[in-house]
């Protein structure tokens, strides 16, 4: 976000070849940034990150493709979604741990453990804000 931009822009990345740097309003939106961004994915994945992602040693965008491309689970299930966390959220808020849940239509995320998590929240919405996830299953 950006707060000189006044509709979104889109420039080639300076050092990484093949990705496009989308430069989108300030306030533009967490759910419409995705859209947009799903929308111009000519790729088989679509790979977000939230403004305060910082890359580290932890981050390892290689294994979350192959997580995706994983034989063991492209068999069955291929995955149509890989996140993982912000590590400022989780040293601002705590780590939150959970499990995927379907009640009627549904999709929850639970703590996986029963005592209180860091912020107090027993259910959560799945909005990750760093994830790869397949183009055709996100349009």
């Amino acid at each position: 976000e950006e707060e000189d931009c006044p509709e979104p822009s889109f420039k080639a990345h300076q050092t990484i070849p093949y990705v496009t740097v989308a430069s989108v309003p300030y306030d533009f939106g967490l759910s419409r940034g995705k859209s947009l961004l799903t929308h111009m994915t000519q790729t088989e994945f679509v790979l977000v990150l939230d403004d305060d992602f910082v890359h580290s040693f932890h981050s390892c965008l290689e294994c979350m493709l192959g997580h995706m491309r994983s034989q063991h689970h492209s068999l069955w299930r291929p995955f149509d979604i890989v996140g993982f966390p912000v590590q400022e959220d989780e040293r601002i808020f705590g780590a939150f741990r959970g499990q995927l849940r379907v009640t009627n239509h549904q999709l929850f995320l639970e703590p996986m453990v029963e005592q209180l998590t860091p912020d107090g929240c027993a259910r959560v919405d799945i909005c990750p804000m760093v994830f790869l996830a397949r183009t055709s299953r996100m349009r």
